[in-house]
C-alpha cells in the first residue's frame, strides 16, 4: 500500500463545517497522510466568489490551524489567474514525487462536470480521483467521461492506495445539508450561522464585515 495525499479544492467562500466533516471522513476512512485544502483563486466554472482570495484563504487557515492532518495548500492563489485543477496537479506530482498517491476529491455534482474541464482528459495521469456522494445528485455522466473512467472504476476507496494515480472510486460520507451559498444569504440578512462555521471563522467574518451587504 502507498502513502497518500487527498487534494479537496473549492472556493471555500467560507469554508464551513460540512467542507471540514468531508475531508477528515476521507482521511480517516483512508488514512491518508493528509488533505490538503486548495482555495481557488479564480474558479472557471462558476461565478467569482464573494470576497476577496486573501480573506479566503485565510479563512481556510484558521479553520485548519488546530488539526494535525488538513493542511492548507496556497498555490492557486500565489499562482492568480484561472484556477485550471490540471495545473495544479502536474504542481504538486512534481513536488511529492511518483510514489506518493494523490486523490483528487470531488463532490458528485462537480464530478458530473468533468469532461467540461480544463485537460480533463489528462487529469488521471496525476492523480486517483475519489467521488463523494451527494443526497438527491444523480450518477449521471456524459458518454465521454463514462468512456475514460469505465476501466478505471474500483469498488472500493482503499484500492486507490494501490497504485499512484489513474483509479476513480465513490465513497460515502456524512453529508451536512450545509451550503456555503445558504451561509453568504444568511449573513447578508445578519441571520446566525452559529455552528455552520467554525468560531475563528465566523470571528474573522464579523470582524473583515464580509458578506454583510
Amino acid at each position: 500500500m502507498k502513502k497518500g495525499i487527498a487534494l479537496f479544492g473549492g472556493t471555500f467562500d467560507p469554508i464551513h463545517i460540512g467542507h471540514l466533516q468531508s475531508a477528515l471522513e476521507v482521511q480517516q476512512n483512508l488514512n491518508l497522510l493528509a488533505v490538503r485544502l486548495i482555495p481557488s483563486f479564480l474558479p472557471p466554472h462558476r461565478e467569482s466568489p464573494g470576497c476577496e482570495a486573501e480573506q479566503r484563504l485565510a479563512m481556510v487557515r484558521i479553520a485548519v490551524a488546530n488539526s494535525s492532518v488538513l493542511e492548507v495548500d496556497d498555490r492557486e492563489i500565489r499562482r492568480q489567474g484561472p484556477s485550471y485543477t490540471f495545473d495544479t496537479l502536474e504542481s504538486i506530482r512534481d513536488e511529492v514525487g511518483p510514489e506518493i498517491a494523490l486523490i483528487l476529491v470531488l463532490g458528485l455534482d462537480s464530478f458530473t462536470t468533468l469532461s467540461e474541464w480544463h485537460r480533463w482528459q489528462d487529469l488521471l495521469d496525476s492523480t486517483h480521483i475519489l467521488v463523494l456522494d451527494r443526497p438527491g445528485c444523480s450518477w449521471t455522466i456524459a458518454p465521454e467521461l463514462q468512456a475514460k473512467i469505465s476501466d478505471r472504476m474500483v469498488d472500493e476507496a482503499s484500492c486507490l492506495l494501490q497504485e499512484s494515480a489513474g483509479l476513480v472510486a465513490r465513497m460515502q460520507t456524512t453529508q451536512l445539508d450545509i451550503t456555503a451559498t445558504d451561509i453568504r444569504m444568511r449573513l447578508s440578512q445578519r441571520k446566525p450561522v452559529g455552528y455552520l462555521l467554525p468560531d475563528g471563522v465566523s470571528q474573522f467574518i464579523e470582524q473583515q464585515h464580509i458578506y454583510q451587504h
